[in-house]
């Protein structure tokens, strides 16, 4: 019959102490899991990918690599190639650079294009740092083939960008005299160079040292002589990074700063976390109480102060009510309600009875929680390798990346140079290139899910099991063993729901392309730009939705062996008829990892900055001397956080199955958990007949032997 029982938990046959040991025998070899689950969602997840290996031979075969290499200049040509606008093919190949010449079109660059020509190399004299406004070298000309002296100078190619020099010999051409005076004016045909150029990418570079800026910036009468407008060149300047000679100080202290990355950053993270994990468990039940207790407190202390500063609470020396000066009194001896402090005593007040409501609902079920957090440490001790997983996933991130990021560019690649509204020459590509860059996004989405939601079914495949055998005789490579269940018979549930989330994000992706294209619209249109605010935020909703149903849906799979559909309506069923044991654990649980997150955050910075303070570091005759330690702690503490973050995912899998695990073990058998392990059954009152099960397991165990 179906009773219903402890803490919410409904229905089924109840087993006695022995049977329920000889239950547990089963599933330490988890022989339900024996057929493949959604086999059709996979048959589809490998024909998908086998179009993605179609368009990636499209993209290999047909992308042009230069176009990803060189620039484009203001002609359309490719520099470093035979390719241009419309079919051209002017030969650049010996002038594979780009260089933006024209300082003043820097802070615009982005809304209306920059002028570019191909160069043989970058130029690395300036007229301001040589202090010679006549020295060839230190100008950069537009084609010869566009300039208004063609065809008057003798040995100058048609692209040639360095004829200033045979541009001064010139004395007597008028037509040459005023292009000499026009480009001293920085009006063109040859332009002088305002600072040095670094190849980057095929790229030219500015390179700015403080020095150069102060210069830039400050000898107005330099630039005035140049026909340039002091504080535009200033604006220009500030248009991209000022501080490359203090970046690279930043860069060589992270390579001499290594150290401090792998202790504190790396070792000291992982150390602490591990740390974390042993102190919720012997801890979490203090921790629990105290989060709890400290919240109430903090909403009922808030209230009481801003009752106070509204008045509401307070007399004077005659015993009169003493209001707040912004409150003014009725008529009726009440309050106005103009003061801010009357308001928020309300609201507060409001708020300081729903959280209590909420924790009187939740204390019976906390102990469940605590006990649910202290059986995901034994379980994390007892499989350390569940830890490590997460470097698994990864590496398969990884993979992925290397094969997405090449196709994509190549993608990108095969596209042609057109002409835009605006006069700029961009890369266009024909309808069927499109289709095929949608489809390779929405292949990536997919996969970076799949990858995820296997990580989720390994997981939560090990834990369960270590639930399910009462925490006790776990079988060797209990890790592995979940991996292979779950590539033997659960990949078509995993590609079920990544594929639902993946339709989520790209539809967000989707969104974003919208809202960009019709910012415009949107400031002349209030209500469009309200309506595309709540469509993005509703999507956002259900993507974070979807995925929570997933996950646990992952966790039934894992732990039944039933198909995406079926684990994720009895995840739900189950996660709303246990809404306050659900309530407790992820209110207290998100919490104290929280904490956790914070807390090794914290630790990895106060061990970065002590490594940072030793004497080979901070010894300016060192050659470990470190310019400034602030970039080598900030990265050892964003790598901590990284580390914690994993660390604290992996347990807060670990209790979201232990708790589902115990809500399904209560409604297969009558309302009570024959399985659950002793902390959870000390918890529920059910320790007695725990501690039964127990001793028949290790008889059954002894008479193996």
């Amino acid at each position: 019959p179906r009773t219903s029982g402890a803490m919410g938990c409904c229905g089924g046959n109840k087993l006695n102490p022995e049977e329920a040991a000889q239950d547990i025998e089963k599933y330490k070899k988890m022989e339900h899991h024996n057929r493949c689950t959604d086999i059709l969602f996979l048959l589809l997840f490998v024909a998908f990918w086998l179009g993605m290996i179609v368009i990636g031979s499209v993209a290999f075969s047909e992308g042009d690599p230069d176009l990803l290499k060189y620039g484009i200049d203001q002609n359309g040509n490719l520099c470093g190639a035979k390719r241009g606008f419309n079919g051209t093919s002017n030969d650049f190949t010996s002038q594979k650079p780009v260089m933006y010449y024209d300082i003043t079109q820097y802070s615009s660059a982005a809304v209306l294009g920059i002028n570019g020509l191909c160069v043989d190399e970058c130029p690395t004299k300036s007229v301001l740092n040589t202090g010679d406004f006549f020295d060839p070298e230190a100008y950069i000309c537009t084609y010869y083939k566009d300039s208004s002296v063609y065809g008057k100078l003798s040995g100058v190619g048609d692209y040639d960008t360095n004829y200033m020099k045979k541009l001064q010999t010139v004395t007597t051409d008028t037509d040459i005299l005023a292009a000499q005076v026009s480009s001293y004016a920085y009006g063109g045909p040859c332009y002088p160079v305002l600072m040095s150029y670094a190849p980057f990418l095929n790229r030219c570079t500015p390179i700015l040292t403080e020095e150069d800026i102060e210069m830039l910036t400050s000898n107005a009468q330099a630039l005035a002589q140049l026909g340039l407008d002091p504080d535009e060149v200033e604006q220009a300047v500030k248009a991209f990074d000022s501080s490359t000679d203090v970046l690279n100080q930043y860069v060589n202290d992270i390579a001499t700063g290594w150290l401090i990355l792998l202790l504190a950053g790396v070792l000291g993270a992982c150390a602490l976390s591990a740390l974390w994990l042993v102190f919720l468990r012997y801890f979490a039940g203090c921790m629990a109480w105290c989060t709890v207790l400290i919240i109430n407190a903090l909403f009922i202390g808030s209230t009481i102060l801003c009752a106070q500063q509204a008045g509401f609470i307070g007399e004077d020396e005659n015993g009169n009510p003493t209001y707040n000066d912004n409150v003014v009194e009725t008529d009726d001896g009440g309050k106005s309600g103009d003061d801010p402090f009357v308001w928020g005593t309300y609201v507060l007040g409001v708020l300081a009875a729903i959280v209590l409501l909420i924790t009187i609902l939740i204390i019976p079920r906390l102990r469940v929680a605590v006990a649910c957090m202290k059986v995901a440490s034994n379980a994390l001790g007892a499989m350390p390798q569940l830890i490590l997983f997460p470097s698994v996933t990864f590496c398969m991130t990884l993979c992925l990346m290397g094969w997405w990021i090449p196709v994509a560019g190549f993608l990108y690649a095969t596209g042609e140079i057109k002409q835009d509204s605006l006069g700029n020459y961009v890369v266009r590509w024909d309808e069927t290139t499109q289709h095929m860059g949608l489809y390779h996004l929405f292949g990536f989405l997919w996969t970076n899910q799949f990858i995820v939601g296997f990580g989720y079914m390994v997981t939560a495949g090990a834990v369960a099991q270590f639930y399910w055998v009462a925490g006790k005789d776990m079988p060797p490579g209990p890790v592995k063993k979940s991996a292979y269940r779950a590539i033997r018979y659960h990949m078509g549930t995993i590609a079920f729901g990544a594929f639902l989330i993946a339709v989520i994000q790209f539809v967000r992706y989707i969104l974003e392309y919208v809202d960009k294209k019709t910012r415009k619209a949107q400031k002349n249109n209030k209500l469009l730009k309200f309506f595309m605010c709540i469509i993005k935020y509703c999507m956002w909703y259900l993507e974070q939705v979807v995925k929570y149903i997933t996950r646990n849906a992952y966790i039934v799979s894992a732990i039944d062996g039933s198909s995406f559909c079926t684990s994720a309506i009895r995840a739900v069923f189950i996660l709303v008829s246990n809404a306050g044991k659900v309530l407790a654990v992820n209110t207290v649980g998100d919490f104290l990892l929280f904490l956790g997150k914070m807390c090794v955050t914290m630790g990895v910075a106060c061990l970065a900055f002590l490594l940072a303070d030793m004497s080979m570091y901070t010894d300016a005759d060192s050659d470990y001397y470190l310019y400034s330690p602030f970039l080598c702690i900030l990265i050892a503490v964003l790598l901590g956080y990284q580390i914690a973050s994993v660390f604290m995912s992996v347990y807060e899998m670990a209790i979201d199955t232990i708790l589902l695990s115990y809500c399904i073990d209560c409604s297969k058998h009558g309302g009570k958990a024959p399985h659950a392990p002793k902390l959870i059954a000390d918890a529920v009152g059910e320790g007695k007949a725990a501690a039964e099960r127990d001793k028949h397991i290790d008889e059954n165990k002894k008479e193996k032997k």
